[in-house]
């Protein structure tokens, strides 16, 4: 989400006038909703080093406790096949324009 973004970026201005824009009990909703990866606003600012934001994002409902996976995420699963823990990744991609795409 767009406060998710906010913290990736450090700007603790937008998340102030994200969250300041939402009801109290919206506000602790939204500030602790991971995204995709587990991961909330929080825990992006604290990635990210911006600790001004991280803490701006904890004062307007955030928690502490981060929610973020404690492994690595793995990416590009669709593609890619395991055999005996070797990843294995089939390329769809044709590289460019091919003439015949063209029509």
């Amino acid at each position: 989400n767009v406060l998710h973004l906010a913290a990736i970026q450090g700007n603790t201005a937008l998340v102030e006038v994200i969250l300041h824009a939402l009801r109290a009990e919206e506000r602790v909703l939204y500030a602790n909703t991971p995204d995709q990866n587990g991961y909330t606003a929080v825990d992006y600012a604290l990635l990210g080093g911006f600790n001004t934001t991280s803490k701006k994002i904890l004062e307007l409902g955030g928690q502490e406790e981060s929610l973020a996976p404690t492994q690595p995420v793995e990416l590009f699963l669709n593609h890619a096949k395991y055999t005996m823990g070797v990843v294995h990744v089939e390329l769809q991609d044709k590289g460019g324009w091919n003439y015949s795409d063209s029509g």
